[in-house]
């Protein structure tokens, strides 16, 4: 049963966060601006020293600069996470890798363009190819991040095997 845990938790964790971003992006755009803009100003308060003294309205010039770019960084890092999940969903079952490169792709490939076509229907918001270039680019290095992870873990698991085979034949 414990055996089975991955090939059960992995695909629902997988599942899960698929549904936070079809959460997030059925929010109206002034909602995910504003999520998007809190996060910038708490940071800035954190990282750029003189912010809390700067006047409000060089404040929010601050943030509208660096909106853009930190929504698109957002997309980049859901689908790099939604990418490295489906990846690890792919791993337990038994197949080759290529196999499970290509399933891993096609599934986020398709969740990302679905996932444009969703913010037609929400207000402010748009279907924008290259959110799906940005979708797929994350979701490729989360990909390429779990197969090192992978390969990794078998390469310890190896080692381990190995030397513990060397002691038993050593008799330590």
């Amino acid at each position: 049963m414990i055996k089975n845990l991955p090939r059960v938790f992995v695909p629902i964790l997988t599942l899960a966060w698929m549904a936070l971003i079809f959460y997030l992006s059925s929010q109206e755009a002034q909602v995910s601006s504003g999520l998007s803009g809190d996060l910038i100003r708490n940071l800035a308060q954190i990282f750029v020293r003189e912010f809390n003294h700067m006047p409000n309205t060089e404040q929010i010039q601050m943030i509208d600069g660096l909106q853009h770019i930190v929504r698109k960084c957002a997309h980049g890092f859901l689908f790099f996470i939604l990418g490295s999940l489906t990846m690890c969903t792919m791993h337990t079952y038994k197949m080759n890798l290529k196999s499970k490169i290509l399933i891993t792709f096609t599934i986020v490939l398709l969740y990302a363009v679905s996932d444009e076509i969703h913010q037609i229907f929400v207000p402010g918001r748009a279907c924008l190819f290259s959110d799906v270039v940005i979708d797929t680019i994350g979701s490729s290095l989360g990909m390429l991040a779990m197969i090192g992870v992978m390969a990794l873990i078998r390469k310890f698991r190896t080692h381990k095997r190995i030397t513990l085979n060397r002691k038993i034949v050593s008799g330590d």
